[in-house]
């Protein structure tokens, strides 16, 4: 039997499409979570939610096994996630306002692909010198000091004392977004201020 040469152009390929879908998909889903961020900052501008204070962890925890390090499970003492939530549907105004207040009061956790993973989440603060904005209290430390880990994306924040939605990434804010800030654009444009 004789072997068949293989010319430069009928080179033999491997088809990563679904792997780089997945991996591309984790823009996408943090341009979600920032997105549906600012709607629930509309919502507290308004009056229709109370103040409220988030914090998300976006990142790729599959490769590191089931533990997390750096992370404590706060009250309830059961990860409250017993089904498949995906944090980029028409639903995620009410995952981040519900896994955001009491009883969960910490971070919600979200891995590359959308999925809710945890909630009630402690950070542990590893770097505590970085600097933050001087409208930024704890959570936003947490989030600077999270977001220089190997693992995550990115750290998504909405403030409970000025309502501003941010993106944390490597230590700093990435880009912010205020309530006000989009009315002025609106402004702007010639749109009619609401």
């Amino acid at each position: 039997m004789e072997r068949e040469e293989i010319k430069h152009n009928e080179a033999l390929s491997v088809d990563f499409s679904t792997q780089l879908r997945l991996d591309s998909n984790c823009e996408h889903v943090e341009s979600s979570i920032f997105s549906w961020l600012q709607i629930v900052a509309a919502q507290v501008a308004k009056g229709d939610v109370g103040p409220l204070g988030a914090i998300i962890v976006l990142g790729d925890f599959d490769k590191f096994g089931p533990r997390i390090d750096g992370m404590v499970q706060m009250k309830p003492k059961q990860n409250p996630i017993e089904s498949f939530l995906l944090i980029d549907t028409e639903d995620s105004d009410r995952y981040i306002k519900k896994f955001s207040q009491a009883p969960y009061d910490g971070a919600i956790v979200v891995n590359k692909t959308g999925q809710i993973i945890g909630a009630g989440i402690y950070l542990v603060i590893e770097d505590p010198t970085l600097d933050i904005p001087d409208d930024c209290g704890t959570r936003h430390k947490a989030a600077a000091s999270f977001s220089l880990r190997n693992d995550v994306k990115s750290v998504l924040t909405i403030s409970e004392e000025t309502n501003i939605v941010r993106i944390w990434k490597d230590g700093q804010v990435q880009k912010a977004h205020r309530v006000d800030d989009q009315e002025d654009d609106r402004v702007k444009n010639g749109e009619k201020k609401e």
